[in-house]
């Protein structure tokens, strides 16, 4: 009878392993399908920020293409500079 007890503890035993083991590798699975999805989320976010990104830049360039016409040659190779008289006068001014 001692010998039945025995065995059925050992059965018993390696039937909870077998549990916590399954359990662990659920848990671990979603944990792992949780980490990708955040991962994946992170990649778009950052592909869609790329992508407006992109399209702002080609706007606010053709914007300057088609307004920088009326300028003459070297205000056009220097438009982002300040005009040096604008400044001095209002340095003046100040």
């Amino acid at each position: 009878m001692l010998d039945k007890a025995a065995n059925r503890t050992k059965m018993l035993q390696r039937a909870i392993i077998m549990l916590y083991l399954a359990l662990c590798v659920f848990i671990a699975t979603s944990l792992s399908l949780g980490i990708m999805d955040v991962f994946n989320l992170l990649i778009r976010e950052s592909s869609l920020a790329r992508i407006a990104i992109n399209r702002e830049l080609n706007q606010t360039l053709h914007y300057f293409k088609t307004n920088l016409t009326m300028l003459s040659k070297q205000q056009k190779r220097r438009w982002w500079q300040p005009d040096k008289k604008a400044v001095t006068e209002v340095e003046e001014g100040a």
